[in-house]
């Protein structure tokens, strides 16, 4: 190579760089979405990853606790908690707290302000638990929903 051709490879080289990063900028890989940190709604509050989230925000009387997360990235979430409320007996001050293991779902991902949410939760008792009679063995809630509530 001579060196009088050393500025024009140099060039070039620079070009198809500043392309490269052009395409990428303008059109963002899956890996890169996928790497987004991710969050989920509780109540009136965001958050990332959470081992809780509840379905009773004014008391704490139910919800998801103990929560495992085995996958969570912008397309959703998997996880493994249980499922607990109070029973409220003689009232919910005096009350004592149950759960059942339940598999949990977070689905339905939204951008909101530039950051990526999971909006909906999705969750079945897991095989051989126990559930009372007077329970749901599985649910959804529409999380973003009830966040939007309880900002207004």
């Amino acid at each position: 190579m001579k060196i009088s051709n050393l500025p024009m490879l140099v060039n070039q080289k620079m070009k198809q760089f500043i392309f490269l990063f052009i395409c990428i900028l303008l059109n963002p890989s899956q890996d890169a979405f996928a790497a987004q940190k991710v969050y989920t709604f509780d109540c009136e509050t965001t958050a990332y990853k959470p081992t809780m989230l509840f379905e009773a925000c004014g008391d704490g009387n139910s919800g998801w606790d103990k929560i495992k997360w085995t996958k969570w990235n912008a397309s959703g979430a998997e996880g493994i908690g249980e499922r607990f409320w109070n029973d409220c007996d003689p009232y919910c001050a005096k009350g004592k707290f149950h759960s059942f293991r339940v598999k949990i779902l977070l689905s339905k991902p939204m951008n909101l302000k530039g950051k990526i949410y999971l909006s909906k939760i999705k969750w079945a008792a897991l095989s051989g638990e126990k559930v009372p009679s007077d329970k749901a063995k599985s649910g959804t809630w529409d999380l973003y929903e009830f966040y939007k509530m309880m900002k207004s």
